[in-house]
């Protein structure tokens, strides 16, 4: 699951047992973290960064998704 809200999006993805990334353009930003007591499993600034990944993204993506699939991820 991506999204940008924590209190819909990412929660809703942690109900159903998704993965999450929470993307830091919508209304919540790092700050707002500590009031939930779930997290997303990645964070980043923009959805950019998921279609030109650095290193530590780009590892976290290849741990979940299938080797065909990152060849298509940066």
């Amino acid at each position: 699951m991506i999204g940008d809200t924590m209190d819909t999006d990412i929660l809703g993805g942690f109900q159903i047992g998704y993965r999450e990334v929470l993307v830091l353009s919508g209304t919540t930003s790092r700050a707002d973290l500590q009031n939930f007591a779930f997290r997303p499993d990645l964070i980043v600034d923009s959805i950019a960064d998921l279609l030109e990944p650095t290193d530590e993204i780009r590892t976290q993506l290849e741990q979940w998704l299938p080797s065909e699939a990152c060849v298509a991820v940066g």
